[in-house]
């Protein structure tokens, strides 16, 4: 049994309690979420949320997609804070030595676990004597209050991909997912015969855009439900780390640019401009949150920043970071 499997139960109050009118939206969505979401143990699989249009509209995924992303948001959220707190000792600090303590470690240790189930795309047993979603009560040490912060925010984090994939059913985009299929059909088929081939922008446009249509439905449901302060920030920074833990899965800076979806620092920015629209306090915080986890992948990339030093200006800051990534992919 994986640690993720602790928090299943979790997974579901916060899906239910988080889609209140849900039900409203689908016939198909009558019932607890088990009854539609399977999540799939089988280890030699890794898939993201994804619905099955020929299988009962089914929304899947897999286990070892849920044990990547609670592993990457532990490091995410370790390195925001620690960067953080450098940057307080030091404004023009550009490097975080990540095995200083033995937080980092734990952080480090994990990153290094969710890198290695991107690789394998399978099942890795958790790293041994490392904090998991496991731990429960009351936390004696640092790493052990970051555990229980992300088992909340993986909750609502993963509630809100299941709303993308939910927006795909209740926007019936069915016709797009069978184009790309066809697609995806025919550029492994060109590949193989030239492997320089891209699949025209016209193309995969359509796709594109019902991308982007599932995640405003995923946003605006999960904003309408709540208008309390405190959950909405919550929510807010929940929604922007599952992308961000997106994000690190990239095995290079040409990653980032996607076929079949809009590519992901695109839209990353395009959630904290979404977060900023509803005047959520400390909207600062997003911006540099997204700023120290894109100067980590340019850095695992060889790019080296003078300073990760976002000043008065973090949405600024963010805007030159995005248009640098844009030069180099």
């Amino acid at each position: 049994m994986t640690p993720i499997r602790n928090l299943t139960g979790n997974l579901e109050k916060k899906y239910l309690e988080l889609n209140q009118d849900v039900r409203q939206l689908h016939d198909s969505l009558k019932g607890r979420m088990s009854d539609y979401i399977i999540v799939d143990p089988t280890l030699n699989e890794f898939y993201g949320p994804s619905v099955l249009f020929d299988m009962n509209k089914q929304i899947v995924v897999s286990e070892s997609y849920l044990n990547y992303i609670w592993s990457s948001l532990f490091f995410i959220f370790v390195f925001h804070e620690e960067a953080s707190l450098e940057l307080l000792k030091n404004p023009s600090a550009s490097f975080i030595d990540m095995n200083s303590t033995s937080l980092r470690k734990d952080a480090l240790k994990l990153f290094i676990y969710s890198k290695d189930i991107i690789k394998q795309r399978s099942y890795i047993p958790w790293p041994k004597n490392t904090i998991s979603p496991l731990f429960k009560g009351t936390p004696s040490n640092d790493t052990e209050d970051f555990a229980l912060k992300v088992n909340g925010l993986y909750s609502t984090g993963m509630a809100t991909l299941f709303f993308h994939e939910l927006g795909h059913i209740y926007l019936d985009h069915s016709e797009e997912a069978k184009l790309q299929k066809e697609l995806k059909e025919k550029l492994e088929k060109e590949l193989r015969k030239n492997p320089d081939f891209k699949l025209a922008p016209e193309e995969v446009a359509p796709i594109i855009a019902a991308e982007t249509e599932a995640d405003n439905f995923a946003f605006d449901l999960l904003f309408r439900i709540n208008d309390n302060d405190d959950i909405q920030l919550n929510n807010a920074i929940a929604v922007l780390s599952v992308h961000l833990a997106m994000l690190l899965s990239t095995s290079s800076l040409k990653g980032l640019k996607q076929i079949f979806h809009p590519n992901l620092h695109e839209r990353v920015l395009r959630i904290i401009q979404r977060i900023d629209s509803l005047n959520i306090k400390e909207t600062g915080y997003f911006s540099h949150l997204a700023i120290h986890i894109l100067v980590f992948v340019l850095s695992n990339a060889g790019i080296k920043l003078d300073s990760y030093d976002a000043g008065s200006d973090p949405y600024g800051y963010l805007l030159n970071l995005m248009d640098k990534i844009d030069d180099l992919i």
